[in-house]
């Protein structure tokens, strides 16, 4: 019978292979994240702007395929992180009598727990906005109503208020604390994540070394002030609704 040390002790090629595994999917997702931000940032623009954003995204032709796809990409990238670390475990059973970390920081030591973290807001998130079940704002109020889209070439086009749905969500503090405590662990992960990938693939030599270095903070920082902004602006009345209940 084999025992579960020996299912998950490998050898250094699929150790590698797991870690390329790791850094590709990584790349997409935070590929993902950007766009994922830079569309909903698009709220500041306006009601119309962004009503007719939501409304391309939610009829694109391929929307079924790509958030299939994105789920595989998440559940491979948690998968992997999960084997590596399940590896690196059985390779030591027995841990340090005393750990000084000296190279690693806080971020890379908790990968998997940030990672975590982000999975369990990534649930929370499709409750939310995709299928209504949580936190979802009282039904009376204007944005369930079809709208009529009033700038060319989609004059008159019925489409929902999303821009409301978003500003009448973020009312509701918990709902904005949920979101900026889980846009921290996001910027946790992708401060280690963000340039462990070069190194993983090979790009982080002497010469890019302090370039790249800079690459997971930098993307950490744009993605958390990006995305706590807009509960922020909220909270704040720089974002209000376009309609009242």
């Amino acid at each position: 019978m084999v025992s579960q040390n020996q299912l998950f002790r490998t050898g250094p090629l699929a150790s590698v292979l797991a870690k390329i595994g790791v850094a590709i999917t990584g790349g997409g997702l935070i590929l993902f994240v950007l766009a994922h931000m830079f569309g909903n940032l698009q709220v500041f623009l306006g009601p119309d702007t962004f009503n007719l954003y939501a409304y391309k995204m939610q009829h694109m032709v391929l929307l079924w395929p790509a958030r299939i796809g994105l789920l595989a990409l998440f559940v491979a990238h948690m998968g992997l992180v999960f084997l590596l670390t399940r590896q690196n475990s059985v390779a030591r059973p027995v841990g340090y009598a005393s750990y000084e970390p000296i190279q690693s920081t806080v971020a890379s030591r908790y990968m998997l727990q940030t990672g975590i973290v982000i999975l369990l807001f990534v649930v929370y998130h499709l409750l939310h906005f995709t299928l209504h079940r949580v936190h979802y704002p009282d039904s009376t109020v204007g944005f369930a109503a079809q709208i009529e889209y009033q700038t060319p070439p989609y004059v008159g086009q019925q489409m929902h208020n999303a821009y409301d749905m978003v500003v009448y969500s973020f009312q509701q503090p918990v709902v904005a604390l949920v979101y900026v405590l889980a846009q921290l662990f996001l910027a946790a992960h992708l401060w280690h994540g963000g340039q462990s990938l070069f190194q993983t693939i090979g790009m982080k030599n002497e010469n890019r070394r302090a370039l790249l270095t800079r690459v997971g903070p930098l993307l950490a920082m744009v993605v958390l002030i990006g995305n706590c902004s807009i509960p922020i602006a909220v909270l704040l009345n720089i974002l209000q609704a376009s309609s009242t209940a």
